[in-house]
């Protein structure tokens, strides 16, 4: 085998293994399949959020992990929990939404930009 398919066929099955060892499994699924103490805290902390998605994660190594993404008017929360329903992660972040009509703002003029104005 000459060199470059020798190399071109590793860098393939390097590829390979490397997909193969962060791949994971995704599912949406409903309240109810959530660990008990994460349903608790959906009812006691979250009960005036709306929910936008919820899945189920599980990695090669059989563990699972719950991703909620939350919103309160423009305020998105993103939520992670371990199989026990121990939080793992919160992180909170504001919802941009663009319609095309916002207005354009121009750059102020800058005095001394390098450039002589003066024609």
């Amino acid at each position: 085998m000459n060199i470059r398919k020798h190399l071109i066929t590793r860098t393939f099955l390097f590829g390979m293994l490397i997909s193969e060892l962060h791949a994971q499994t995704t599912t949406k699924i409903k309240v109810e399949q959530l660990p008990e103490t994460a349903q608790a805290d959906l009812v006691k902390i979250y009960s005036k959020y709306q929910v936008n998605s919820m899945v189920q994660k599980e990695d090669v190594q059989g563990q699972t992990s719950y991703k909620i993404e939350l919103q309160k008017k423009n305020k998105l929360v993103y939520l992670l929990y371990n199989n026990e329903g121990t939080l793992v992660s919160k992180r909170k972040s504001k919802s941009f939404t663009f319609d095309g009509m916002e207005p354009v703002k121009k750059p102020a003029p800058r005095a001394n930009d390098g450039h002589n104005h003066t024609h």
